[in-house]
């Protein structure tokens, strides 16, 4: 059987604390080579500093990580930046709060894209940190995105699985989309094939529920979905993010 490759595209901006988790444990991955390109904003903490420790520390042949610094702050833009630079024909897309569970997850995760024939494919998130209320917020989402498989898929960018031809048959994310880029990425590529949810589950930080409160984030999370289905795509925020305090979106 033929060795499987894929590529690893991670937009950062001040992730000293959350990108190493995400980092160790893709040097971690066996039976797959992976070719990680981090597109990182000029972040004002040690982000690089750190990033560069682990590519030192990596002792994987097969996990090959590079970072570059873009002179924008835009999480589209750096995603498409990072595809840019890599070499192979699978894509991987990573938020850097996300941690792969076991050594084999992209190596089972792509297997079961490639045989289930899917055009992008994401995966089932559970939160690392223990609250409860994270746990069923989280089990509600991979419910959502099942049901909105048959109407109009729905996806989070921390985890995305998709072809360079589709990628390119979109032409990538939508960099002038403040919110839901990712939930458009995969709507546009779902036209040319099928998405799918598969149930491996990789971790990921409630960071943002927890800073905006479950209740809140929830109802925000509701609004900003049915102005999308009334209005189409959002071009501007209409100040969503600073309703949480998550500040401004990255531009």
């Amino acid at each position: 059987m033929a060795v499987l490759q894929a590529s690893v595209a991670i937009p950062v901006l001040n992730e000293e604390h959350y990108l190493p988790g995400l980092l160790r444990s893709l040097c971690a991955q066996r039976d797959i080579v992976l070719d990680v390109v981090i597109a990182e904003g000029h972040s004002d903490d040690r982000t690089v500093e750190v990033t560069r420790r682990i590519i030192a520390a990596n002792t994987n042949p097969n996990v090959e990580i590079r970072i570059f610094t873009v002179d924008r702050r835009n999480v589209s833009y750096q995603r498409n930046y990072a595809v840019a630079r890599t070499r192979f024909d699978l894509l991987l897309f990573f938020d850097a709060d996300v941690r792969l569970p076991h050594p084999y997850w992209a190596r089972n995760m792509v297997r079961k894209h490639l045989h289930r024939r899917a055009a992008v494919s994401t995966c089932r998130f559970r939160p690392v940190e223990p609250q409860v209320l994270a746990h069923v917020y989280f089990a509600i989402l991979f419910g959502f995105h099942q049901v909105m498989r048959w109407i109009t898929p729905y996806s989070l960018g921390a985890m995305l699985l998709t072809s360079r031809e589709m990628f390119d048959r979109i032409g990538g994310f939508d960099a002038d989309l403040p919110l839901n880029e990712d939930a458009h990425f995969v709507k546009c590529i779902s036209r040319y094939g099928r998405f799918d949810v598969l149930p491996d589950a990789c971790w990921i930080s409630a960071r943002r529920l927890l800073r905006g409160g479950f209740f809140n984030s929830a109802v925000l999370y509701v609004r900003i979905f049915l102005h999308r289905t009334r209005h189409g795509e959002m071009v501007d925020d209409l100040g969503y993010w600073e309703e949480l305090d998550y500040g401004p979106p990255p531009q």
